[in-house]
């Protein structure tokens, strides 16, 4: 994170989000599952991802907002973590912090199906692309 060019287009990047998550009746997943496959037998519960949703997924692993050797679920125990679950905590966070976060929630979604969903729901990821927009902006000036 230390190019600012290369900075301000992963910046940009999560900042491209802000308009999807506000638009009025946005979902960004749906629960799946628990359809009957044989007498008393049921589906896994899981979360399908609306295709926006999915795309946030795959940008923020293309832009590098999900951390390589970093250990998530270490981190996602601390005071840090437990704060950057509040969106007006997320309004002042640095690229670091954000980038932890956004770590912790995607890679926390293959463990625990409806992380991300959860996350968008409590404003979390909204909040984070927000700041991510805030920050280019005053990178930019």
């Amino acid at each position: 994170m230390t190019n600012d060019d290369n900075l301000k287009e992963r910046l940009a990047t999560l900042a491209s989000y802000v308009e999807v998550f506000e638009r009025p009746g946005f979902v960004f997943g749906e629960p799946r599952g628990l359809e009957e496959i044989a007498p008393g037998q049921l589906t896994m519960p899981w979360v399908a991802l609306s295709e926006p949703a999915g795309a946030f997924v795959e940008a923020a692993y293309d832009a590098g907002w999900v951390m390589k050797d970093f250990d998530w679920p270490a981190w996602k125990e601390t005071a840090e973590a437990s704060l950057l679950l509040d969106p007006e905590v997320i309004a002042t966070a640095s690229c670091v912090q954000l980038a932890r976060l956004l770590t912790a929630l995607i890679r926390g979604e293959r463990f625990a199906e409806g992380t991300l969903s959860g996350a968008f729901d409590r404003g979390i990821l909204t909040a984070i692309v927000r700041r991510a927009e805030v920050l280019l902006v005053t990178r930019d000036s």
